[in-house]
C-alpha cells in the first residue's frame, strides 16, 4: 500500500500558544486517522519568501555563512533556530518533539499492527518510512558491534 505523510511547520514569527495547541489537535487526528508519518520542522525563512524579505529588510537576517549554515539545521532534531516572536529554541525544539511523540504514540495505539510491521521492515533493511530507515540503521549498526555468535563459530 501506500504510505501517507505530514510535514508541520512550528514557530512562525506571529505563531501563538494556541495555533500550537491547533497544530496539536491536528496531530492527534492525523494519528487516529490512521496516518503513518509525520515530520516536524522549525520555520526557515527561505530566500526569496516574503518573510525572509521581510527580515532581510529588518536586519534580522545577515546573508553570511551562519545564516546559509542554518538551513541545514531544520534536520537536527535536538536544537532549533527560532525565528519566532513567542518561543525560543528550546521551546520550539521541545514542541517538535512532544508533537512526534504524541504522534507516533497515539498511531501505534490505535494501529498497533504497525509496531510489527515497523520492527519487521526495519530488521530486514526494507524500510518505507522515516522511522523505520532511523530503527533500520540503529539495527544495523547494533548488528556490527555485537554480531551473532553463529557466524563465529566453528
Amino acid at each position: 500500500g501506500m504510505n501517507l505523510s505530514s510535514n508541520i511547520v512550528l514557530g512562525l514569527p506571529k505563531e501563538g500558544l494556541k495555533d500550537f495547541l491547533k497544530t496539536y489537535w491536528l496531530v492527534v487526528k492525523l494519528a487516529w486517522t490512521g496516518l503513518q508519518e509525520v515530520n516536524v520542522f522549525p520555520f526557515i525563512p527561505y530566500p526569496g519568501s516574503e518573510l525572509f524579505r521581510d527580515f532581510l529588510e529588518d536586519e534580522k537576517i545577515k546573508l553570511n555563512d551562519g545564516y546559509f549554515l542554518s538551513l541545514f539545521g531544520y534536520a537536527d532534531i535536538a536544537r532549533a533556530t527560532s525565528w519566532s516572536e513567542r518561543f525560543g529554541p528550546r521551546t520550539l525544539s521541545f514542541m517538535r518533539l512532544f508533537l512526534m511523540f504524541n504522534f507516533y504514540g497515539l498511531m501505534f495505539i490505535s494501529h498497533p499492527k504497525r509496531i510489527v510491521q515497523l520492527l519487521v521492515n526495519a530488521g530486514r533493511g526494507r524500510t518505507t518510512t522515516k522511522l523505520e530507515g532511523v530503527l533500520g540503521r540503529v539495527f544495523k549498526n547494533v548488528r556490527v558491534y555485537f554480531p551473532h555468535r553463529a557466524r563465529h563459530a566453528g
